[in-house]
């Protein structure tokens, strides 16, 4: 049996009585990060942007129950709720291996047997092409205020770079309640050559853009992330979530920079741009082969295979 619902305390109560009374064998399946509770609330916005200051109270305490010992009090029923998932499950899958740490810190399980990693596959089709880049930084996602998607940085780190890279543009693909707020405060900054394409394919945008600037606080996966890498857009991304390093190589196949310093961060983007190599676009989609659907699929039937011979 697959949970694939193991973030749902009833779900999972479900599944232990169901493998109580059957004898068959659980699989536990995590889609996020098991500290995204307390990651995912931290520096959820700029406080170089006047117009918000009215809710930042809300988001200075999210942050403050998130952190030690606070988060102890606030996250004792997940971690609680992990604790009792480890005990009842014969297998547990998570995002990445670098979430092992995590899982265990916060469970207080003593040995992790139990916990193995499978990463999401890619989204589309992989290809090896060779993509007409143009010089163009791009950002993908939901346009959300309270969001560990941050996508307010990508614009102040253009005003970095507007003027150094004259060539260049920014172009911001997705919407969202937050969309007129970036609009007026692309305004504020007097920023230039930036396109809000709004909700869109974005295959067009990951085929001709040459930098993909990821910027958020925190991310289980990051799909987005994967899928501009495997059109060959070369990724720049705060080093700030555990997976990313299963991602990302620095130096590789993409950039790393220390959280969240926007000034590194600009640094990284002119420093690319000015040196911007093919090898760089090929180098991203071949790390991408192994997020092939027919690679990761091998890993969950090999799961499966071990559990069921476990079984027999």
């Amino acid at each position: 049996m697959l949970n694939q619902n193991s973030h749902s305390e009833l779900y999972n109560r479900t599944c232990y009585e169901v493998k109580s009374l059957s004898g068959v064998k659980l699989i536990s399946v995590l889609h996020f990060s098991p500290d995204m509770r307390i990651k995912g609330n931290r520096n959820l916005v700029s406080f170089q942007i006047f117009v918000f200051k009215k809710r930042i109270l809300l988001i200075f305490l999210r942050d403050v129950c998130t952190r030690f010992p606070l988060r102890y009090i606030f996250m004792y029923d997940q971690c609680r709720m992990y604790k009792n998932l480890y005990l009842n499950s014969d297998r547990i899958v998570l995002l990445s291996n670098e979430f092992k740490e995590s899982y265990i810190k916060l469970s207080g399980i003593k040995e992790s047997s139990k916990l193995t990693a499978i990463n999401n596959m890619l989204s589309f089709p992989y290809e090896m092409n060779n993509y007409q880049k143009k010089k163009q930084l791009l950002w993908c996602g939901r346009l959300l205020f309270f969001s560990q998607k941050r996508p307010d940085r990508i614009l102040l780190v253009w005003k970095k770079l507007q003027e150094q890279l004259p060539d260049w543009n920014l172009v911001i693909v997705g919407d969202g309640p937050f969309s007129n707020e970036m609009k007026q405060l692309s305004k504020k900054l007097s920023l230039q050559r930036v396109e809000f394409a709004g909700f869109a394919n974005p295959i067009k945008y990951y085929k001709e853009s040459s930098i993909f600037c990821l910027t958020s606080n925190h991310e289980g996966w990051g799909l987005v992330l994967t899928e501009a890498m495997q059109f060959g857009c070369v990724p720049i991304a705060f080093d700030s979530f555990e997976s990313i390093h299963e991602i990302i190589e620095d130096g590789k196949n993409g950039f790393l920079v220390k959280p969240f310093d926007m000034d590194k961060y600009a640094d990284k983007v002119l420093r690319l741009a000015d040196n911007f190599k093919v090898d760089y676009v090929m180098n991203v989609m071949n790390s991408m082969e192994r997020l092939m659907p027919e690679n990761v699929v091998k890993l969950w039937i090999r799961l499966f295979n071990s559990e069921m011979k476990c079984q027999l």
